[in-house]
């Protein structure tokens, strides 16, 4: 007589396949999309560092810089992502607009 495998025991052998790869393909599609994420912010600091490190201008306007990257859906998120680029904020004493430079550049006026 041949040893047989009851059914329950291949249905939770076939069940835990199934879940294992279909946990594996939602792990790889997540990373993929976090890569995808991360990426687009990196390169989207590369370019406000380059935007504000680069011309004959120490600082730019927030409306500037606006005007060069657009899409943001708030300008309180174009902010943080200058911040995260190493940029510091000021504020036109003529006017009251908002200035945007780099912390490297301007570290003695930031700190007044």
């Amino acid at each position: 007589m041949e040893p047989s495998i009851h059914p329950t025991v291949v249905a939770a052998i076939i069940a835990a396949v199934v879940s294992f790869l279909v946990s594996k393909a939602t792990l790889h599609l997540g990373r993929e999309r976090l890569d995808r994420e991360f990426k687009l912010e990196f390169s989207t600091e590369i370019a406000i560092g380059a935007l504000l490190d680069s011309g004959e201008y120490d600082m730019r306007t927030f409306d500037r810089i606006k005007a060069y990257l657009p899409g943001f859906d708030s300008d309180n998120e174009l902010r943080r992502l200058l911040i995260r680029s190493g940029g510091v904020s000021f504020k036109r004493e003529s006017d009251g607009a908002e200035l945007w430079g780099l912390l490297e550049k301007h570290r003695g006026q930031a700190f007044k």
